[in-house]
């Protein structure tokens, strides 16, 4: 087996817990008479100008306007991307320990996620995500996780080969698809289970 140098994160469910958007949406009624539920927020990120904001294909303006005629609010575009950026939680604990480790183990370390502009700048306040070598969006690549493009794409923009790469992913999914893409990929299910994987793979002591 070729030597793995690159080790390649998510980050939402991985680096970070993800609050559910119906937390992080339900004070956006507050004072309207507007109700909303679980399936309403379903077909709002099912939706296609949804999916078109964490490609990069929409501008933030566009977009609020969209979430104000969808939920049929009126609020402002500040208000609304706070609110959207309320589905950041708290970080994974042990990622960063375990991403110093890695990298004194001369690892390279990256990170690919479904994001968009409204994430993005937020991320990079969690100790984990500023560790990272690079990471690559949706929002920048318009590429999004499960597909085989994205997992190319972001290997191409790291300079690196898939044989020599594993993914973490808390999607069984994207784990598929980065599996089908020629990548090692695990799904995250803990920060225990993880050290276990990696250090059998990459062969060395994680803790």
């Amino acid at each position: 087996m070729s030597k793995i140098n690159l080790v390649i994160f998510d980050v939402g469910g991985v680096l970070i817990q993800l609050n559910p958007w119906s937390e992080a949406f339900s004070s956006l009624f507050d004072g309207t008479q507007t109700s909303f539920s679980e399936s309403r927020i379903e077909e709002f990120i099912r939706s296609e100008p949804f999916d078109n904001f964490e490609k990069g294909l929409i501008g933030g303006h566009p977009f609020c306007n969209f979430v104000r005629e969808f939920f049929q609010i009126t609020i402002d575009d500040p208000s609304i991307e706070n609110h959207y950026r309320a589905i950041l939680g708290p970080p994974v604990e042990g990622m960063p320990q375990l991403m110093k480790s890695l990298i004194k183990n001369d690892f390279r370390i990256c990170g690919l996620s479904d994001t968009s502009p409204f994430h993005l700048n937020a991320l990079f306040d969690y100790e984990a995500v500023s560790q990272l070598e690079r990471l690559i969006t949706s929002c920048e690549t318009s590429l999004k996780k499960p597909s085989t493009e994205a997992y190319a794409k972001a290997l191409n923009l790291l300079n690196a080969e898939a044989k020599k790469t594993v993914f973490i992913d808390d999607r069984q999914a994207n784990v598929e698809g980065a599996r089908n893409a020629g990548l090692h990929a695990f799904q995250f299910e803990g920060i225990e289970k993880l050290k276990a994987d990696l250090s059998q793979l990459l062969e060395i002591e994680l803790g």
